[in-house]
Order: structure tokens, then C-alpha cells, then sequence
């Protein structure tokens, strides 16, 4: 579900949201409650007003919410229907009944923190308008205000939203505007544990936010483990894995080493080695890269390091060997500035 850009304004002239973004509370919020929760009931009625007064679902649940199963009008009873008598079937006991029940209500949070970050994505339009960029900016600060309340009351939520993924891009919001999201380092290393590598990626990127956001002894040591994850995984992936792994993660060196000056060495090894296998690998195929390793950063390696891509005709491999001569330019760059203040 993308909301038009109209929505957003009206978003953010809401005045329940207006309420909870001042106030900073959820009134009635408990990550516990015996129905529906109400952050959730908070957030559909917010979003009911999208559909105006013709919609065909009722207020409380707008039609973003019917395709989720667990907060369709057909599940609102479940928990509390009471059994046929003609129905032979065991009926869970109460323990299940609660665990189902937390299950659902984990379920639905997350839906609806998945939503609110989906409102925080530009459009095409803020991309171009300044006064449409200042309303985006104001609808994240009062997203990430919403977002940090939820996951104070509900640390679980956090842990459940960040194994689900969002968008890359918006870890710079969430992170620089929701206070608790330090948490998240609690679960860095179950994250990275995880087998499918856009998760171990995404872990990576939040581990150079966090580093950069909070500069805490506990980050130093998530830093540690995500370079040595990054150098374990040198000789364990290959082909085209090994390549979408690297072009997404070795930026990353970049901010650890800014947060922690003493990840240099370790951060610079790890470049040289991903350098190296990149070289190998386009020298194997009979090409030579047109970029060699150096302390300058050429033009088009600045744009690279900005996520700007290269020329359709650069391989994979030229691309990532010009990524690392960038990170390691941005590095040096870093350290000798540091130097020069101390």
C-alpha cells in the first residue's frame, strides 16, 4: 500500500497525530491489551480518512488493513468465540490461548510500524519540490516520535520489525530520530546469524548507523564482530553473491571507522582483501579494471560512493573495485583529518 502524495499532507495535518507527536505519549497504549491494540486501532483510524466518507470498509479498519488477515473484520472475535458444542476438537488451553494472542498482537504492531515506515519514503515529487521535502521531514520526525513510544513499550516489536527488513535508505532516519533504537544491538549478532544474505546485509548497514549514531563501547564490540563477519564471508560466497554483498556492505567501513578510529586497521585489511578478490575475479574473465587501487578519489568513484551507479557497460566487479578505492579514499580522508584537529 503507497499512499498518494495528498495523503501525506493530510497525514500530517491529522490531528490525532498532531496529539500523540506533541504530547508524546499513546494515551491509552499497552503493548499488552485484551483486543485489538489500540496503537493499531490509532493508526487505521488515522488512515480511514484516506478513503473518504464512501469507503467501503468500516472507520476503525481502512481497506490497507483488509488484506492483512489477522486484522480483517473476520478475525476481530476470534480470540474471544465461544466453542460449538457439536465441535469434538480440543480447544486450547490457556497458555495457547495467550501465546496466540501475543502472536497476533505482534503481528498487527508490526503491520502497522511497517506502514508508518512506508509513509517516511519520498515520491518523485518531494524529490524535486523544497516545501514537499520540509513536509516529508516533519512527517518522519513525528513518525519516528510515534515509533519510539511503540518500541519502548514493546522492545520485542523492534527486534520483530528489524528481522522483517525495511528499505536501506531509511536507516539514517530511524536511527538519528528514534532515541531507543540502541536496543537494536541487543539482536545485531542473532540478525547477522540469520541464512538469507539481504538480511545479513541489512544488519551490516545498521550496524555503521548505529556505530555512527551511538558510539558506545557495546558498538565498538557489534563493529568488531560485523567487519570479522564481513572477512569470514570472503571464502564463503562466491559467484554473484559474493559481488551484491560487497557492493552493499563495504560503505559501511567507512562510518565504522569514522565512529571508531580504532577499527583503521582492521577496516583497511578487509579493503585490501576485497580489492584483491575483485581484481582476481575480472582478471578471470580477461579484463583488465579500468581503476587501481589508490589513496585519490577520482570523480567517478565520489558519485560511487554516493550510490550513484557507474556506466551500463562497467561489470559488477569494476564497479565494486572502484566502491572499495572510494571507501578507502573517504577512510584516509577521515584519519587525516582527525589527525590534523588533534
Amino acid at each position: 500500500m503507497m499512499l498518494s502524495f495528498g495523503s501525506r499532507k493530510q497525514l500530517l495535518s491529522s490531528s490525532n497525530w498532531s496529539n500523540v507527536a506533541l504530547n508524546g505519549s499513546m494515551g491509552s497504549y499497552s503493548p499488552f491489551p485484551d483486543e485489538v491494540p489500540s496503537a493499531l486501532c490509532w493508526i487505521a483510524e488515522m488512515m480511514s480518512t484516506y478513503h473518504g466518507s464512501g469507503a467501503k470498509h468500516s472507520p476503525s479498519i481502512p481497506s490497507c488493513f483488509q488484506s492483512i488477515p489477522c486484522v480483517s473484520p473476520a478475525s476481530e472475535p476470534a480470540i474471544g468465540v465461544k466453542s460449538d458444542p457439536g465441535n469434538t476438537r480440543a480447544l486450547p488451553s490457556d497458555p495457547e490461548r495467550e501465546e496466540l494472542k501475543g502472536a497476533l498482537i505482534a503481528a498487527q504492531e508490526a503491520a502497522a510500524t511497517q506502514i508508518l515506515l512506508e509513509v517516511c519514503l519520498p515520491f518523485e515529487k518531494e524529490q524535486v519540490s523544497d516545501n514537499d521535502l520540509n513536509a516529508l521531514r516533519e512527517v518522519r520526525c513525528q513518525v519516528c516520535s510515534v515509533l519510539h513510544q511503540m518500541f519502548i513499550a514493546d522492545p520485542g516489536l523492534a527486534k520483530l520489525v528489524h528481522f522483517q527488513g525495511y528499505p536501506s535508505e531509511l536507516l539514517a532516519v530511524t536511527v538519528a530520530g528514534i532515541p531507543s533504537m540502541h536496543i537494536c544491538l541487543d539482536f545485531i549478532p542473532e540478525l547477522l546469524g540469520q541464512p538469507q544474505l539481504s538480511k545479513q546485509i541489512f544488519a551490516i548497514q545498521l550496524t555503521s548507523q548505529l556505530c555512527l549514531q551511538f558510539a558506545l563501547p557495546k558498538s565498538l564490540s557489534v563493529a568488531r564482530l560485523a567487519v570479522n563477519f564481513m572477512s569470514t564471508l570472503l571464502s564463503v560466497l562466491s559467484g554473484v553473491r559474493w559481488v551484491e554483498f560487497y557492493n552493499a556492505t563495504t560503505p559501511c567501513l567507512a562510518n565504522i571507522c569514522t565512529a571508531f578510529p580504532p577499527m583503521y586497521d582492521d577496516s583497511t585489511s578487509l579493503l585490501i582483501q576485497i580489492g584483491r578478490i575483485a581484481h582476481s575475479r575480472l582478471a578471470s574473465t580477461g579484463k583488465r579494471p579500468h581503476l587501481v587501487l589508490s589513496s585519490h578519489c577520482s570523480m567517478a568513484q565520489k558519485h560511487l560512493l554516493e550510490g550513484v551507479s557507474v556506466s551500463k557497460d562497467t561489470s559488477q566487479d569494476q564497479a565494486l573495485i572502484a566502491l572499495v578505492e572510494g571507501t578507502f579514499a573517504s577512510i584516509v580522508k577521515n584519519a587525516s583529518f582527525t589527525r590534523g584537529v588533534a
